[in-house]
């Protein structure tokens, strides 16, 4: 078994326009995120060659707006999410106390639907079609264990 915990500032803004004058955007950021899983795996000589897998979980902060028409619409959410992790990785042992490892994680925290508001009003909330809350990564790490 083994846990982790990411800091992370990563984040993706989509901008576009039409002809007829509408604009918007929609941004997700990643504000930090973090595993606890078990490995399990084959040993050959001093490489281990693993499969992992378990909980998830971040915080995901989602938001778009949109104008045109003489109206605006936002759409915000920032959520605390909980899913799970797949993937797999190489750990080699360099010395009796160190190994170095790669691995590859597929971090699902689940989908999420925002709401929001017509500005000026024109009645009623909106809500946003499913935005998906999924990643991937790919890391290096040295381990030393300590006596």
């Amino acid at each position: 078994m083994e846990a982790d915990f990411q800091g992370s500032h990563v984040e993706d803004t989509i901008n576009g326009s039409t002809a007829n004058g509408l604009t918007g955007f929609a941004r997700q950021d990643l504000e930090w995120f973090g595993t606890v899983r078990g490995r399990l795996g084959w040993v050959w000589n001093d490489t281990l060659i693993y499969g992992t897998g378990g909980f998830a979980y971040g915080n995901v902060k989602n938001s778009t707006f949109g104008s045109g028409l003489g109206e605006s619409i936002s759409l915000t959410g920032e959520t605390n999410h909980t899913g799970y992790v797949v993937g797999g990785g190489l750990e080699h042992a360099v010395a009796a106390n160190a190994s170095v490892k790669v691995e590859y994680q597929y971090i699902n925290l689940g989908d999420e639907t925002l709401t929001g508001n017509f500005s000026p009003p024109i009645g009623g909330s909106v809500r946003s079609s499913t935005i998906d809350n999924s990643f991937h990564t790919i890391r290096a790490g040295l381990n030393i264990k300590l006596n």
